[in-house]
This record gives structure tokens, C-alpha cells and sequence, in this order.
């Protein structure tokens, strides 16, 4: 039986976020803002900053994930 996506691919992001996908786009700002960022730092209830310090439109991908673990958790 052969894999649909290789082995390698299992572990990628990409394959992650879709495991989440529905879970993550359920989350509100509120709870986005919950968790620190751990891509940037941001501290919880602050929005995640580029490089240069200008604030980002989005959370950083990490930081969803974080925020749905951590309800998936309550």
C-alpha cells in the first residue's frame, strides 16, 4: 500500500496546518492573541511584528497552531 503523501511530507508544516486547518480559521482574535508568538516574541494579547517592527496583519503561523493547541488542551 502506497503512502499519499511521502514520509518526509507527513511532518512538513504545510501537512500540520492542514491537520488544523478548520480549527485554526474557528479561532477568534481574542484567542489568536492569547498565546505568545513563539516566531517573534510577541508577548500574549500583543500582535506579532515583522523584522523592522511594524506591526503584522496576520499571526504568524506558529502562533495559530499554538493557540489551537492550547485550547484543544482546556
Amino acid at each position: 500500500m502506497a503512502f499519499i503523501n511521502p514520509p518526509a511530507a507527513r511532518y512538513s508544516l504545510e501537512y500540520y496546518c492542514s491537520l488544523f486547518r478548520m480549527r485554526v480559521k474557528d479561532l477568534t482574535p481574542k484567542r489568536l492573541l492569547s498565546v505568545p508568538c513563539p516566531t517573534c516574541g510577541a508577548p500574549a494579547g500583543k500582535r506579532c511584528e515583522r523584522y523592522s517592527g511594524v506591526p503584522r496583519k496576520e499571526p504568524h503561523v506558529e502562533r495559530k497552531l499554538a493557540a489551537t493547541e492550547a485550547i484543544k488542551k482546556k
